[in-house]
């Protein structure tokens, strides 16, 4: 694994059109579940952009199909590398405030 350098965030549009691509996708699988605690594992957050943007569009289809009822429902591990810019992402979920994220700077790959 390599260190990522410069800003991700500016140069992810092709993640976050797949993100887009897929939205159906993740919206359709999440109406199946049954159940109302979550854990959302994100692995390689990088630094949060797209990770948050993803995870808007789950919760806000979990929302959408009653899964849950209030954020507090929902816990979100974001994972990456120790020598990631975890300043960057702490700030965009400071900024956004619409789930409970944590971090996790050890790489299971």
């Amino acid at each position: 694994m390599h260190e990522m350098t410069g800003n991700y965030n500016a140069h992810s549009s092709v993640q976050l059109n797949i993100i887009d691509t897929t939205k159906s996708f993740i919206e359709q699988d999440i109406d199946t579940l049954d159940i109302t605690r979550f854990l959302i594992a994100d692995f390689g957050s990088v630094h949060g952009l797209d990770s948050i943007y993803a995870m808007k569009i789950i919760i806000q289809a979990l929302k959408d199909t009653k899964k849950i009822h209030d954020d507090s429902s929902i816990l979100v591990v974001h994972n990456d590398l120790s020598t990631n810019n975890w300043t960057n992402l702490f700030e965009l979920l400071n900024q956004e405030k619409f789930y409970y994220g944590v971090a996790s700077g050890r790489s299971s790959l």
